[in-house]
């Protein structure tokens, strides 16, 4: 009768300790599947791709061995879609990741770079090039950080990306809406933080001046917002460069 009990106390303790191990295993996958995602925006905007890497300017972009775009990257192009109001951004888990573009040509992989996508937060990936070679590579890499207006508001940002203006030079944007620079001294490769400006229905004439100057480098007119809305202008292209690949800007939402 001993030996009996001996054996049930035994296995009622085994029992206990594998349903209280099964538990604590359980709470840390329900942690671990419960991290919020990280979101990307990634934006092709390098006018000398082609020649920087004597490849073709058209590829995919992957997080370590995973497609991250839809269709083929192409310049003034991006994914998700630059102007949607709905998923401006791709999904995906926190972690630190090999950024890769891979040529459409052959799928070999052009470049790549280490990043760590931090849990919640929100990211945009310009790619952009360097004409005058002082790197091989030149991208910028923005945390996007800003808080969603209310319904009377929209909020802008600006992002200097002619990397190859003229050097130790900067620029202003002049809204001919409020006759003056809504920002202003923004040198090759600065982007400024999210403003907040008043929500209407007329359109605006948007103007990259060189800073200090009316000296006009590109013109953007009749660029419209929508209320609550937040958006990133991008002053971009080539100073030799003409065409859809010279200087001009671009507008793209961030929510």
């Amino acid at each position: 009768m001993k030996k009996i009990i001996s054996i049930i106390t035994i296995s009622a303790l085994t029992v206990a300790v594998f349903s209280s191990c099964k538990k604590d295993h359980d709470h840390q996958q329900d942690f671990v599947t419960t991290l919020d995602p990280a979101y990307i925006k990634v934006v092709h905007i390098a006018p000398n791709f082609r020649q920087v890497f004597n490849t073709a300017d058209s590829f995919n972009v992957y997080l370590n061995d995973n497609k991250l775009s839809g269709p083929l990257l192409t310049f003034n192009g991006g994914f998700p879609a630059l102007t949607s109001n709905i998923n401006t951004y791709a999904e995906v888990r926190q972690g630190t990741y090999r950024v890769s573009l891979k040529s459409s040509v052959n799928g070999n992989t052009i470049l790549f770079l280490p990043r760590t996508l931090l849990e919640r937060e929100k990211y945009s990936f310009l790619i952009t090039d360097s004409v005058d070679r002082d790197n091989a590579y030149s991208s910028i890499w923005l945390k996007d950080e800003f808080t969603i207006p209310d319904t009377s508001k929209i909020s802008l940002r600006f992002v200097h990306a002619v990397m190859n203006d003229t050097v130790g030079k900067a620029v202003d944007v002049y809204s001919k809406r409020y006759n003056a620079n809504i920002f202003s001294g923004i040198a090759k490769k600065g982007a400024t933080a999210f403003v907040e400006f008043p929500y209407t229905t007329q359109s605006d004439t948007l103007t990259v001046r060189r800073a200090g100057t009316l000296n006009a480098l590109a013109v953007f007119n009749t660029a419209s917002f929508s209320r609550k809305r937040v958006y990133t202008i991008v002053y971009k292209g080539s100073t030799t460069a003409t065409s859809t690949k010279g200087k001009n800007i671009l507008i793209y939402n961030n929510y």
